[in-house]
């Protein structure tokens, strides 16, 4: 059996991340006169998907949550940020370049 996350057991950050995230995309939702049902429409997911992304629940699949911020045409604000991740540290840029630019499997 399935079993929700319980947000207690969030780290503070990720659960204000959630919550800052559901309020700005009603805030753009409702800039744009646009009803949760028709966000759910033009995002291709449900109106109960759109409602649990705007009250910062946990357990929104990560595929809804960019389908509803690329009908708010708001990906390409996320995605330089993600291009970003992990590449700030030095020493993961030189980690990164000692990796090899092909893996092969063995042979048999």
């Amino acid at each position: 059996m399935k079993h929700s996350p319980d947000p207690t057991m969030l780290p503070y950050e990720v659960e204000e991340g959630l919550t800052t995230l559901g309020d700005r995309v009603s805030a753009v939702r409702r800039t744009l006169g646009w009803t949760q049902e028709d966000l759910a429409a033009k995002a291709g997911v449900n109106k109960k998907t759109v409602l649990n992304v705007e009250h910062g629940r946990p357990s929104v699949g990560i595929g809804h949550l960019l389908n509803i911020l690329w009908a708010l045409d708001l990906i390409g604000e996320l995605l330089p940020a993600l291009a970003k991740l992990g590449k700030t540290d030095e020493a993961v840029s030189l980690l990164e370049r000692a990796l090899p630019k092909r893996i092969r499997g063995t042979r048999s």
